[in-house]
């Protein structure tokens, strides 16, 4: 799994080693990656909305909830992500008259997803802090730049992937993927408003 590291700085490099991999194995670390990735993000709507069964769960019935949550990530992810969002990006590859296989764009939104790990240590923090749904300060400045280099990261990683296995150009590339650059947008529509604001008196 040296993968899942060198995506971030070694992109092509990770790409061009891994469609060297049998199919099988690719197919499973795929998967895992999926598996890994749902559950952190389950872990992490859990914990986010603990707060809301305050005074319905001790601390058993918690990390129960917890588990579940968890449970519900990771296979919801492994199905939209090995399936819904591989086939959706493989479909407008398609259009744009991409050349490879299902796998490897199969392969591509795994890997993208990678990046969304880093979010653990901080969801972690937050929830035992207490600040998951009041982040403010120097620790909304925090959350928030990480968030954006995590989707800068993982729109680094979609679009290198896809120009490597739809041999498209950067251009054609960007249209491949610019339903996630948009999600990303208006994901972060008000803190990027916030920004522009700041910026506006020095420009």
């Amino acid at each position: 799994m040296k993968t899942c590291i060198t995506i971030f700085y070694k992109t092509n490099k990770t790409f061009d080693y891994l469609d060297n991999q049998y199919f099988v194995k690719l197919d499973k670390i795929c998967n895992l990656i999926f598996i890994i990735v749902g559950a952190v993000q389950g872990v992490e709507s859990s914990l986010r909305h603990m707060h809301s069964f305050v005074g319905f769960y001790n601390n058993t019935g918690a990390t129960l909830f917890v588990i579940i949550s968890a449970l519900l990530g990771a296979s919801t992810f492994l199905i939209t992500g090995r399936y819904i969002i591989t086939y959706f990006f493989y479909g407008i590859g398609r259009l744009l008259k991409g050349s490879k296989e299902v796998v490897d764009i199969r392969t591509v939104i795994a890997y993208s997803a990678i990046p969304l790990l880093l979010k653990l240590p901080v969801f972690l923090y937050l929830s035992i802090t207490g600040h998951f749904n009041n982040v403010t300060g120097y620790e909304y400045w925090f959350v928030n730049v990480l968030y954006t280099i995590i989707w800068i990261f993982m729109i680094k990683i979609t679009v290198q992937g896809i120009m490597k296995f739809n041999d498209f150009g950067v251009v054609k590339a960007l249209v491949n993927v610019s339903p996630l650059i948009l999600l990303g947008v208006f994901s972060m529509s008000g803190f990027l408003y916030m920004i522009f604001e700041m910026l506006i008196p020095v420009l």
